[in-house]
């Protein structure tokens, strides 16, 4: 059987059946190819893709042995989850404790609490959350219930 082609007809297409973009479910992203595309690693490494460049979303240019064809990069390491208050609100404030943290598309994100940094249990609300590139904000309201309570965000592919 021969090798399937990453082009298709004289205009040297990307062809969408044999590399699928993740579109048209996240029309935001429509030239971001989904992660079981014959596109990822198959690119060529350019004089300027140095460890400093970065693609669309600011991730590295060069995740695997090649860089991928298109303007983002598949990144196949957990991506670096920044937490951070909301913005207008306190970490401790009247309603609880609050947190913000931003997802990368392709990747499932849980909240979970523990008091003793052994035990993790997710919060039911925020587990499994599917990675959309967009800012997830969390308030729990219950902080008062513990003597000491402890946060972390977990990442999966």
């Amino acid at each position: 059987m021969p090798a399937q082609s990453l082009i298709s007809g004289s205009a040297n297409n990307i062809n969408a059946a044999t590399s699928p973009f993740v579109s048209p479910a996240l029309p935001a992203l429509p030239f971001m190819i989904a992660t079981n595309s014959l596109c990822v690693n198959t690119g060529t490494v350019l004089p300027w893709m140095n460890a400093n460049a970065v693609d669309c979303f600011g991730d590295p240019r060069v995740s695997g042995i090649a860089p991928d064809i298109g303007a983002y990069e598949f990144q196949s390491t957990h991506p670096p989850i920044a937490v951070a208050e909301p913005a207008g609100e306190q970490i401790l404030s009247p309603s609880g404790f609050a947190m913000a943290f931003k997802t990368r598309y392709g990747w499932r994100y849980t909240v979970k609490t523990s008091s003793d940094l052994i035990t993790w249990v997710p919060v039911a609300t925020m587990s499994n959350i599917p990675g959309d590139g967009s800012v997830w904000n969390y308030v729990d309201p219950n902080i008062s219930s513990a003597p000491r309570r402890f946060y972390r965000v977990e990442s999966s592919n």
